[in-house]
Formats: C-alpha cells, sequence, structure tokens
C-alpha cells in the first residue's frame, strides 16, 4: 500500500482525492447490501426449498448449491417433493453447463430443469 503524505497535495487535488474515496466508499457499500441481500434472500428461498426433501437430497442439493455459486451460477429450486428425493429449478445467472457438470459429478439425475438424488 501506498501513503501519501497530505502536504503534496494542493487544496483542490485533495477535494478530488476525498470526493472519489468517498463515492468508491459509497458505491462498494451499496453494491455489497445489494448483492448480500439477494444472496440471503435466495439462499434462504433455496434453502427452504431443500428443507423439504429426504435427509439425503437435501445434503447433495446443497452441495450443487455450493458449488455452482461459487462459479458465478445463480438457481433457484421450486416444486421440491416433500420427503423426496427430487427438485425442480430455474437458471437465474450464470450458466447452465456449470450445473451440468456438477450434477453429473455429484451424481445428480437431470431431466431438463428436474434434479433427482438417486436413491434405492
Amino acid at each position: 500500500m501506498i501513503v501519501l503524505h497530505a502536504t503534496f497535495f494542493t487544496p483542490v487535488m485533495k477535494n478530488a482525492l476525498r470526493w472519489l474515496v468517498e463515492s468508491v466508499r459509497y458505491h462498494i457499500k451499496r453494491n455489497r447490501n445489494f448483492i448480500h441481500g439477494r444472496e440471503q434472500n435466495m439462499s434462504e428461498h433455496n434453502r427452504k426449498e431443500s428443507g423439504k426433501l429426504a435427509r439425503p437430497a437435501k445434503w447433495v442439493i446443497r452441495q450443487l448449491l455450493s458449488e455452482i455459486e461459487s462459479r458465478g451460477t445463480e438457481i433457484e429450486l421450486y416444486d421440491a417433493v416433500e420427503g423426496g428425493y427430487a427438485v425442480y429449478y430455474r437458471l437465474l445467472s450464470g450458466d447452465e453447463r456449470v450445473v451440468t457438470e456438477f450434477a453429473g459429478k455429484l451424481n445428480i439425475l437431470q431431466q431438463g430443469n428436474r434434479l433427482e438424488v438417486p436413491h434405492e
């Protein structure tokens, strides 16, 4: 990190720098609040929806969510079968291929937008 002494700046430069720093702080805070708020809402929704599934399926689907979200892909779960092993999803952002790739790695059966965790 570079630290510059304030005496090197003219009053105009100081004001411009002050404005720039405040502007950047404002936008970072605003974007962080928006992103975290949306992630919390979606995560809560997906947590509730996956919570309807049988316990083994719930953990596999949540692992899928974790993997794809870390790669910039977001889905919304819906119509989970209560105590079952299947759930549907909507792609909200990112790449469908990421969902397909990690569903395959986790041995989740994928038929269109339906995900099913294999069971006996």
